[in-house]
């Protein structure tokens, strides 16, 4: 009974490892991206002397003290690290516990759409970088910028994917694989579809009001300068497949509550008949 309570013991302890193994190489970005002269920094507890940063040379390898030459093709940071730690051991340096990560490995994130400077954005690979983090280092959204719709193109061994980031969210509702870019990531900010004002106002046309900050019917006809003299205050609002009639002198009045108006609406004005 006590043998079979210690096997059990073992095998749950094992499964703790495992998992935070795994939870750990999570963290860590693939060696799959590395280049010639990306730095990797290497920790050798107990073992100062052995902790250095090596830099990966134009074959894809690097150098380290008692293990010789360490190819990085193929590999994750964590397969890495057990590698030395099975070469040092070898050398009677026992249980030698070896920590890894990419110090050094500037990449590139491509931003387009509707931000100030679109352009490509480095940043070093060691260092996680976000999706705002990326679109500031293009000096920010654009008026027209829908930034509750925001693509990011990514490429994977199964092909390119497609991934939605919603700038508004709660951090928490954040898809995770989107949160962090990641090496050759395409950001795409689209532009919202704007509110169109047309017939009896002073300056018709398309504006621009972003879905996250709510606009109103009547602020929507503001932005169009208000009505003419000519202006009936019964006006039609369309959005996507059906039109509304609605009496603005009732907003006006409080008698009725003034509509909010979302992206691609359009808004009429008719004459007035004498």
């Amino acid at each position: 009974m006590r043998r079979i309570i210690i096997l059990m013991l073992v095998m749950a302890v094992t499964a703790v490892f495992a998992e935070e193994e795994k939870g750990a190489a999570a963290m860590k970005p693939n060696m799959e991206s590395l280049l010639p002269n990306d730095v990797l920094s290497i920790t050798v507890v107990n073992h100062p002397e052995l902790s250095i940063d090596s830099r990966i040379s134009p074959e894809g390898t690097f150098e380290f003290p008692y293990c010789g030459s360490i190819e990085v093709k193929n590999k994750s940071v964590i397969s890495i690290e057990k590698e030395i730690s099975e070469k040092l051991a070898k050398y009677d340096i026992k249980r030698a516990e070896v920590s890894a990560f990419v110090k050094d490995a500037w990449r590139n994130i491509h931003v387009f759409g509707e931000v100030n400077s679109p352009m490509p954005v480095p940043f070093n690979w060691g260092r996680p970088i976000t999706v705002i983090q990326a679109v500031s280092a293009t000096k920010g959204f654009t008026e027209k910028a829908d930034i509750q719709n925001i693509f990011i193109v990514r490429h994977t061994e199964k092909g390119e994917k497609i991934i939605h980031y919603n700038a508004k969210a709660d951090i928490s509702q954040l898809n995770e694989e989107a949160f962090f870019l990641q090496d050759g990531d395409t950001v795409l900010v689209k532009a919202i579809r704007p509110v169109s004002v047309l017939g009896e106002v002073r300056q018709p046309g398309a504006f621009y009001m972003r879905g996250d900050v709510p606009s109103t019917l009547t602020s929507a006809i503001t932005m169009a300068g208000g009505f003419d003299r000519f202006a009936n205050t019964n006006i039609y609002l369309k959005r996507d497949n059906s039109t509304k009639r609605i009496d603005v002198d009732k907003i006006l009045t409080s008698e009725s509550e003034d509509p909010l108006i979302l992206p691609g609406d359009t808004i009429f004005v008719p004459k007035t008949r004498w």
